[in-house]
């Protein structure tokens, strides 16, 4: 078996998401669809003790399977079993905004309270919060599963909005290029060199292109070096700039994430990206595990990854 250089393990080991990551005191979610016309969303964690309160009541699950599978709740067991006294107090009837593509913003209306319980007895949060129907006017917009919410007024209807996901297919060209300049920078870095001074097989994934608040593009690569089958191997994040004022490509960060037992089963998965006003762009991604999932919500900056990138929520469970 091929023995990996030290530096490749620790650039594993750094960039695993946290799973309770610290989450700043600012009132923004992430909202999933969970039918045709509804979001759900999660304001505060909570402790069910391992028993669902009395008042639970199954559901359907959401179309957004980040969410898992949440239960209806009363009022007053929502209050009860919330351990973010902190957190957001909401009720059935209240508005908020839910900021779509490049800055467009639905209003919400709350609908009924839920909640999921995890398995808290390895160390889980469980969740509690609400589902929310899109106001009518807005429906022709709620074309994706995953999109931001914020109280109701703080997003307004700017054009000046540019930030978001750019949904048309990148060119091939510009992917192979995206991948050279990938694979250019961690051999330069030796994150993948081999004990024995060989680089290890590269395989490039594809590249999502996003918009950022000042119009600018910018790149989110994904690739692997070694083989998932046999072997050492690093799943990679790349995010790649434009070379300002001239043609060609940059990378801006790099980072490699374990894709073996008890490491991120895949690369990380951008699902969508909003713009929050103000130059601010939040990403929402997606890890899976070998033994759970994470939902989290990035504040973008350029020059980091994904370890270094502000966490604005996070929603995981795991055994």
């Amino acid at each position: 078996m091929m023995n990996c250089a030290v530096s490749l393990a620790a650039a594993v080991a750094s960039t695993l998401p946290a799973r309770a990551p610290s989450v700043p005191a600012e009132r923004i979610w992430i909202a999933g669809r969970y039918d045709q016309s509804r979001i759900v969303v999660y304001f505060a964690t909570a402790h069910f003790h391992d028993t669902n309160p009395p008042s639970a009541r199954k559901i359907a699950s959401p179309k957004a399977d980040g969410f898992f599978d949440p239960v209806s709740l009363s009022r007053s067991d929502v209050e009860r079993f919330r351990t973010d006294t902190a957190a957001e107090h909401f009720a059935v009837g209240d508005r908020y905004d839910l900021v779509m593509d490049h800055g467009h913003v639905a209003t919400v209306t709350l609908s009924s309270l839920v909640g999921f319980m995890s398995d808290e007895q390895v160390g889980n949060d469980s969740y509690v919060g609400a589902l929310g129907t899109v106001s009518s006017e807005d429906m022709r917009f709620f074309t994706k599963d995953y999109y931001v919410l914020r109280p109701h007024g703080a997003a307004r209807r700017d054009r000046s909005l540019r930030g978001g996901l750019v949904s048309e297919p990148g060119r091939p060209s510009v992917d192979s290029a995206i991948a050279q300049v990938v694979r250019a920078r961690l051999s330069a870095d030796t994150i993948v060199a081999r004990s024995d001074g060989k680089a290890l097989p590269f395989t490039f994934s594809g590249a999502t292109a996003l918009t950022l608040a000042d119009g600018s593009s910018r790149y989110y690569a994904r690739a692997y070096f070694g083989s998932k089958e046999d072997g050492p191997c690093a799943n990679i994040e790349a995010w790649v700039a434009p070379e300002p004022g001239r043609r060609g490509l940059r990378t801006l960060a790099t980072a490699a994430h374990g894709c073996r037992y008890d490491m991120p089963k895949d690369l990380p998965e951008l699902l969508n990206v909003v713009d929050l006003g103000g130059g601010r762009i939040a990403l929402i991604v997606e890890f899976l595990h070998e033994d759970g999932r994470s939902l989290l919500l990035y504040e973008y900056r350029d020059g980091a990854t994904l370890a270094e990138m502000r966490v604005l929520q996070s929603i995981s469970a795991g055994e």
